[in-house]
């Protein structure tokens, strides 16, 4: 399979492309009450917020909020939509990123990891709980992780193509994708349950934790490199 087949595969997996360039007060209503749900639920936690708190929040009247989302689970509902979205467009600046530099091209994945979990940090700090009480969301969200594994496993194969991994069984793929979730996803309530704030600061402490996860499957001009990273970082 070619590297363009490949991207051709993480662009084409179930998606929404998420509109990041135009001002909020400039968007449709049910657009505003998404942005404004994610901007409350990172800031207060999604137990915290009610419909009528978002609908405030927006600039739209409780009636127009109910006329798109019956319930706050139906606005998560919508952000795990835009979080599909917002996956598939770092996907797209993955392809034009130019792959000539490696190292460049792993420390670009790293960052667009970091700015999603910020960017979405109720979504993966509160979402545990949340299904913990309904059927329906948890139904919903082992659908979402499962599409979030695959998005995975065709990174590593094109990651493998261009030579950042090495050749791996497709057994170890499996293993790499699920694990490389469970660090991602699950990170900020890592942070959580230490009692540690969910700040940009920490949350960019997984990039390291990614390094030492990866180190034994890059190749060996990559680990090199890497591993001045992580020695470098040791000193600081």
């Amino acid at each position: 399979m070619t590297i363009e087949q490949l991207l051709d595969n993480l662009k084409n997996m179930k998606k929404t492309q998420p509109d990041t360039t135009t001002k909020s007060t400039q968007l449709p209503a049910k657009q505003r009450i998404v942005e404004a749900a994610i901007e409350m639920f990172n800031q207060q936690g999604t137990l915290a917020v009610s419909t009528n708190h978002i609908a405030k929040h927006a600039g739209v009247s409780p009636g127009t909020l109910y006329y798109h989302f019956r319930t706050k689970n139906d606005i998560i509902y919508a952000i795990m939509e835009k979080i599909r979205g917002y996956d598939q467009q770092v996907f797209t600046d993955i392809s034009a990123h130019p792959s000539q530099d490696k190292l460049a091209f792993f420390n670009f994945v790293l960052q667009s990891i970091n700015r999603h979990n910020w960017q979405f940090r109720f979504f993966k700090r509160d979402m545990t709980a949340l299904c913990a009480g309904d059927e329906e969301l948890a139904r919903r969200y082992g659908q979402f992780q499962q599409s979030r594994i695959e998005y995975l496993q065709q990174f590593i194969k094109f990651a493998i193509l261009i030579e950042i991994f090495k050749p791996i069984s497709s057994d170890t793929l499996q293993f790499l994708a699920n694990q490389l979730w469970l660090n991602v996803h699950y990170w900020n309530l890592h942070l959580v349950n230490n009692n540690r704030e969910v700040n940009q600061q920490n949350i960019a402490e997984l990039e390291t934790c990614i390094r030492h996860l990866l180190l034994p499957y890059f190749t060996d001009p990559i680990a090199l490199k890497v591993q001045e990273q992580l020695d470098n970082k040791e000193i600081e």
